[in-house]
């Protein structure tokens, strides 16, 4: 509406996404809570990334901004559970640009790229495969 009433760098009461800062301090504290007190062993059998890692508001969302965040929850799930396949990652209707629509041979197909690398670690070569052609795995 206006600058003054912007949410600015911590967010503000209303009806709208955290800003970046806190929603990867919110991220990172999750993560680290889950692995404190729910895991309390840290070695769960498999954890299932389902997607959706930004806000709604669609209409502001970019690539950069899809990766950063995506890359910052894979970086966390790499150093905390580092066993290969122990993470099963996969898109959400967010991730792609715009908002649910995947076109795996047109304008996202930077998503695949982007997205099969950063989670090759967790991924067959096969996977890793499809993933890249497709966006998704089995």
């Amino acid at each position: 509406s206006s600058p003054q009433k912007a949410a600015g760098k911590w967010g503000t009461l209303g009806n709208c996404d955290l800003p970046k800062v806190p929603l990867l301090l919110q991220h990172q504290q999750t993560l680290q809570h889950f692995l404190d007190t729910e895991v309390p062993s840290k070695n769960p059998e498999i954890i299932l990334w389902l997607g959706d890692n930004d806000g709604h508001d669609v209409w502001r969302q970019t690539k950069e901004e899809h990766l950063v965040k995506a890359r910052f929850i894979t970086d966390h799930l790499k150093a905390n559970y580092p066993h290969r396949g122990q993470v099963y990652p996969i898109l959400g209707n967010h991730e792609g640009l715009p908002c649910d629509q995947f076109d795996p041979k047109g304008s996202n197909h930077w998503l695949f790229q982007d997205f099969a690398q950063m989670w090759k670690h967790w991924l067959s070569e096969e996977a890793y495969t499809s993933f890249l052609k497709k966006g998704y795995y089995h």
